[in-house]
């Protein structure tokens, strides 16, 4: 009876563990999430210069700066996930 007791205990510290860790990702995501939304009014500011330095909208050029950039971005964002989950653990 006492195995079944110590296993039951076991079991209770690895999930306390497990949502330590879900609340650490939650955080990290809703940091991430904010980021993110800075570095796209970033890109809006960007688009909006080269509207103005060249006195008219071309759709194709900022969709070709919003293209890379947020290439850039997500591959950047991808390597911190990776890091932070890994500095987590």
């Amino acid at each position: 009876m006492r195995r079944h007791y110590k296993k039951q205990i076991g079991t209770n510290k690895q999930i306390d563990m497990k949502m330590e860790i879900k609340v650490r990702l939650s955080a990290l995501t809703r940091s991430l999430a904010f980021s993110f939304m800075s570095y796209l009014f970033v890109l809006f500011v960007i688009i909006v210069i080269d509207t103005f330095r060249n006195k008219d909208f071309v759709f194709a050029r900022a969709a070709a700066i919003s293209a890379v950039y947020m290439g850039a971005l997500v591959l950047l964002f991808a390597i911190m996930v990776w890091v932070f989950r890994v500095k987590l653990k």
